[in-house]
């Protein structure tokens, strides 16, 4: 049994996300695509009850960088136009190369449940990263560069656990609501770092920076997330008004303040929520725009992961306090 589905990215400052459903004789399952200027992340899952064929073609005649991983069973996937094949076993992580125009995906499904997903960068996108973050991806230029031909970077390998961490993060895209696409990104650049052993920039020797005044631009920057902690902040945006660059901002802010930028908000974002709850009658709604999440659902599933219970729970707890 067959399936296919269409991705391309969007126009830039957009965020598409989409579910499919999808019940055969054979299998039944789902496909979740969020769609980012830059990258597209899915995740599916399949119950197959019998042994079975699921077909995919990404829209997209760019190279692309295909990051694959298994949350549950193992996954059998191919990109098979070029025969490029992977078995990837629960919580394993595989890189892909794919620089033909034809872009078919194939998973071969047993009878089992499983659960998987993919990010698909172009390697246009990647290389201007590697411009903006050169010690952290430096190794994958390298990898680039040695051949023009589709191949497989890295074998399907057990995570370190930093790498499992980013990943179970690109799972929820919605997770820091208008400023999602750059939290995204900063996980994308994290796992490709860790998974191609590349120079990470915490590595960087502080004693040659952490002067008094690099002290206080990262108290500039804290200063300025909990000013507009409402607003989407661009890493870039922000190292410049604080007179540094990008890589430096990210690593002495976690330096100075032992979590990164985008955690900091997050748990910034969430202690106003709860303040919200505790001291106004506002909806939910009003909340959620309030501490920067469009709709109230990613705010109630961003609220949830972090407190273990939803919004209208948590104020309900609190008055019969």
């Amino acid at each position: 049994m067959d399936g296919k589905t269409g991705i391309r990215p969007t126009p830039k400052g957009e965020v598409m996300q989409h579910t499919i459903t999808l019940q055969t004789d054979s299998f039944k399952g789902q496909l979740a695509v969020a769609r980012y200027p830059n990258f597209i992340i899915d995740r599916t899952y399949f119950d197959a009850y019998e042994e079975c064929i699921f077909e995919g073609e990404i829209n997209n005649p760019e190279p692309m960088l295909v990051l694959s991983f298994a949350l549950k069973g193992d996954v059998d996937n191919s990109f098979h136009s070029e025969d490029l094949h992977s078995v990837l076993r629960a919580d394993e992580t595989a890189l892909t190369l794919v620089m033909s125009d034809s872009k078919n995906s194939r998973k071969h499904l047993m009878p089992q449940k499983t659960e998987s997903g993919h990010v698909f960068t172009t390697l246009k996108y990647i290389k201007q990263l590697a411009e903006r973050f050169p010690d952290e991806l430096s190794n994958i230029s390298s990898l680039f560069d040695k051949t023009g031909q589709n191949h497989i970077l890295q074998e399907s390998r057990k995570p370190t656990p930093l790498i499992a961490n980013n990943i179970q993060n690109l799972m929820f895209p919605t997770y820091l609501g208008n400023n999602s696409e750059s939290f995204m990104e900063e996980q994308l650049l994290n796992s490709l770092s860790l998974m191609t052993a590349s120079k990470n920039i915490n590595d960087v020797k502080w004693n040659k920076v952490l002067t008094n005044e690099f002290r206080s631009k990262m108290y500039d920057a804290l200063y300025l997330l909990q000013r507009d902690f409402r607003k989407p902040v661009s890493l870039r945006q922000l190292a410049i008004a604080v007179g540094t660059n990008e890589c430096y901002l990210k690593a002495g802010f976690r330096h100075e303040f032992h979590q990164s930028i985008f955690a900091y908000l997050f748990e910034y974002r969430m202690q106003m929520a709860i303040r919200y709850l505790r001291e106004t009658q506002k909806s939910i709604e009003q909340i959620s725009m309030l501490v920067g999440y469009e709709y109230a659902a990613h705010f109630i599933t961003a609220f949830k992961r972090r407190f273990r219970i939803t919004p209208l729970e948590f104020r309900i707890r609190e008055k019969k306090r």
